[in-house]
């Protein structure tokens, strides 16, 4: 992960950035909506284009195909809302308890069997798709006057009102309420974790208001989900001699993070121009090949 780290930092700073980022955000994320522009002004800023007129606005279509068509009508918006659809996002939720369970087996002991482990991951797995849910719809619901501006998610469950902002909340408690059972079958300390992972993932959505660093706030919880899986194995990874390999870790997946959500942010760079974000810190490098007429 570190390797990757450092490989990713460079090409920020490299001039290869300027080719290779516009690729990786336009290959990685389905639901891209940068277009043509023309050149920014000398001054560095750039004016916000209009919002497309209704004509050019696509029309919202219900899935059909995969394993929401499956789902009753009324269902559809709220497993939308849990991106259910999308699954790409689910793996920076994943990845982390795994890597702690990976990181917790080698300082466990004993160590644990192969079908502890395999076990642990499968209840990971289902609570990383419940904990995704409650962030997402609660991230929706505070965001949905900014969705409706953004070409890429003005179609989102909310914003488009299939679901209302009452049905968003009562649905985001159900959701946290969902997790308690999983914290009922795994050690009291994961429990502990888990209150300032939900915390920090609805400060999130916040914090996008008040500072240009809002990923540095987002990668704390998924960092923390190492400490939650080494918890698990009843492993305590803060101890004296265990602190620095774990905060190495921990910081290796706050910097990934950090870096690979300000690549997705570049986006919404039409129209988020004249929002403070920090993706503007790199839009010197990158909003320019981006943005180019092709």
């Amino acid at each position: 992960m570190a390797a990757i780290v450092i490989v990713t930092f460079f090409l920020f700073k490299s001039p290869l950035s300027s080719v290779v980022l516009p690729l990786f955000t336009t290959a990685m994320f389905n639901e891209s909506s940068i277009g043509k522009a023309g050149e920014a002004p000398p001054d560095g800023k750039q004016a916000s284009p209009p919002l497309p007129s209704s004509r050019h606005i696509r029309a919202y279509i219900p899935p059909t195909s995969g394993f929401i068509s499956l789902l009753p009508s009324s269902w559809v918006p709220y497993a939308e809302l849990m991106r259910l659809d999308r699954p790409a996002g689910f793996y920076a939720y994943y990845i982390p308890y795994l890597v702690g369970l990976g990181y917790g087996a080698c300082l466990a002991q004993p160590v644990p069997s192969p079908n502890h482990i395999l076990g642990l991951c499968g209840l990971f797995l289902l609570y990383c798709i419940i904990l995704r849910g409650a962030a997402c719809a609660w991230n929706d619901n505070v965001d949905q006057k900014f969705d409706r501006q953004v070409a890429r998610t003005r179609l989102r469950p909310i914003a488009r009102g299939a679901v209302s902002t009452t049905q968003a909340h009562i649905f985001s408690v159900a959701l946290l309420l969902a997790e308690i059972p999983f914290f009922m079958v795994l050690p009291v300390s994961c429990a502990y974790h888990a209150i300032p992972i939900n915390i920090l993932f609805g400060a999130y959505a916040m914090m996008k208001r008040i500072t240009c660093y809002p990923q540095v706030v987002l990668s704390f919880p998924f960092a923390w989900a190492i400490l939650v899986s080494c918890a698990a194995l009843g492993v305590n990874p803060i101890s004296n001699h265990r602190i620095v390999p774990t905060m190495g870790l921990f910081i290796a997946n706050i910097l990934w993070t950090i870096i690979y959500d300000t690549v997705y942010a570049h986006q919404d760079i039409r129209d988020d121009i004249m929002r403070e974000s920090s993706r503007w810190l790199f839009a010197s490098r990158t909003v320019r090949s981006s943005l180019r007429p092709h």
